[in-house]
């Protein structure tokens, strides 16, 4: 326990003990001071302490001092007061004439009156001195005056504004205060597309085309870390596989780099793209496509490229732990199916076949009523661009019989009749209810025609070598192909 060194007996303006772990408390008079602490004293403060040994120490303004045992070594015996005893008052041989003089005042005595006169007379303090020298003093007290400064510009209150405008709330200094929004990171939403024309095998153009054909992007997120700085990135595959993109009819699936900057997307063993952020201050990205994805097939009939769209999102933190989101929303353009050739010079897929051949027909070698072509025949019609080879089939729309009807095909006669199978592999021609031909188209890309009855030629001269007429009557079949690519485009 500390050793006690005295009594505060009084105490003048402001005065500290700081203890040996640097904290202060303020003193008054009756409080107790021990061995290693340190008086401290203000600008106008002065302490006066009783000593357990019985001594007064005394410190005046503006001063230090640090207590030890030391200080009662001149007693014979430590006695520690109690907090409530008094002082105890020092005798007349322990006091000077000063001391004297100052315990009385203290004591409240009007030295004026109660002291031996001086030289000068009584009541002279605060003069000039008499003539015959002296002593005077003067005792000073709170008269409640002002003093008016002059220091060479006005010192007057502001013009406007009250003098005396409304506190200040007080904030406790150990309660965290918010940050406003400007103290967060915050993410960003950006968006950018990309064409699978670009890939190998595209078509450049197409209808709803997206201008360019770009397989590899490059942009900026657009998020702020924010005054706390540069933290981390990391992008999401959550949500990913439930849009059930797929590619060549392989669904997607999604992983993220341990450094969570680069997202990557299989169909199987084949990569099909990467998404990677590049700068992680400026928030630079770059997408880059690999393969072809499948998109939804446009209405029955029609032909589009349309897109379909990716949503990543991701999240940033910054210096200081603070999380914020973002997304980066990717569309990918299809690539559509057209035509070999330019008009005019496109490729054909045909053959001959002879009524010679028919039951009641005049036969000879090598006439047949059959033509056919085995798997991939077809394609030689078709460029199926970057989606990849699809399927064959016919069309039984009212628009595709039509260029059939405008032939004008007849029987003994009798104008023909189509129909197309439920399937689309199948055409049926037939006159007044009996067959004329059917032609077989298959998804592979085969075909078989095979002739059932006699066609009415154009002229009736009886020349065997007669086809059905030129280029513009001949059987053209190319209304009713359908062609269509690996993901569902169709080719008219």
């Amino acid at each position: 326990m500390a050793t006690l060194i005295g009594v505060v007996s009084q105490v003048v303006g402001e005065v500290f003990a700081v203890a040996s772990d640097g904290s202060r408390r303020p003193i008054s008079e009756g409080d107790r001071v021990y061995a290693g602490e340190q008086l401290v004293t203000g600008a106008s403060g002065a302490v006066a302490i009783v000593m357990t040994n019985g001594q007064q120490l005394t410190l005046g303004r503006d001063s230090s001092m640090t207590l030890d045992a030391q200080m009662l070594a001149s007693s014979p015996t430590s006695q520690a007061p109690t907090a409530d005893a008094p002082p105890p008052v020092p005798s007349d041989s322990d006091l000077t004439d000063v001391e004297q003089l100052q315990a009385a005042i203290e004591a409240g005595v009007d030295p004026t009156l109660e002291g031996e006169a001086t030289a000068a007379g009584p009541g002279a303090g605060g003069g000039a001195g008499g003539a015959g020298g002296g002593h005077s003093f003067v005792l000073l007290g709170e008269v409640g005056g002002a003093l008016d400064p002059v220091i060479g510009f006005p010192t007057e209150g502001l013009s406007t504004g009250p003098e005396f405008p409304d506190a200040e709330p007080i904030v406790d200094p150990d309660i965290p205060l918010p940050a406003g929004p400007e103290g967060f990171p915050s993410g960003g939403e950006a968006s950018n597309a990309v064409d699978e024309e670009g890939l190998p095998g595209g078509i450049a153009g197409g209808p709803n085309d997206l201008a360019g054909e770009d397989t590899v992007v490059i942009g900026t997120l657009g998020y702020s870390f924010g005054p706390n700085g540069i933290g981390s990135f990391a992008w999401s595959s959550e949500g990913l596989a439930a849009l059930g993109i797929s590619s060549q009819g392989v669904s997607l699936t999604y992983s993220v780099s341990a450094d969570g900057l680069t997202l990557s997307a299989f169909a199987g063993d084949t990569l099909v793209f990467t998404l990677q952020l590049t700068d992680l201050a400026a928030g630079t990205y770059e997408f880059s496509l690999f393969a072809p994805l499948d998109h939804a097939a446009p209405e029955p009939g029609g032909s589009d490229e349309n897109d379909l769209f990716f949503l990543f999102g991701y999240s940033i933190t910054d210096g200081a732990g603070n999380t914020a989101a973002g997304s980066l929303t990717l569309g990918v353009d299809d690539d559509t199916p057209e035509l070999q050739g330019v008009p005019g010079e496109r490729p054909s897929v045909g053959g001959l076949v002879h009524e010679d051949a028919l039951d009641n027909g005049n036969a000879e070698g090598g006439q047949t009523l059959t033509l056919s072509g085995g798997p991939g025949t077809l394609d030689a019609l078709v460029n199926f661009g970057a989606d990849g080879r699809g399927s064959f089939s016919l069309s039984g729309s009212a628009e595709a019989l039509d260029s059939l009807i405008a032939l004008g095909l007849t029987s003994g006669g009798v104008a023909l009749a189509y129909s197309v199978s439920a399937d689309g592999t199948t055409l049926i021609a037939t006159a007044g209810g009996n067959p004329v031909f059917t032609l077989v188209v298959n998804p592979d890309g085969s075909y078989l025609f095979t002739l059932q009855g006699p066609l009415d030629h154009p002229e009736a001269d009886g020349i065997d070598a007669e086809t059905l007429g030129d280029n513009s009557l001949a059987l053209d079949f190319s209304g009713l192909l359908v062609a269509t690519d690996g993901d569902g485009d169709p080719l008219n």
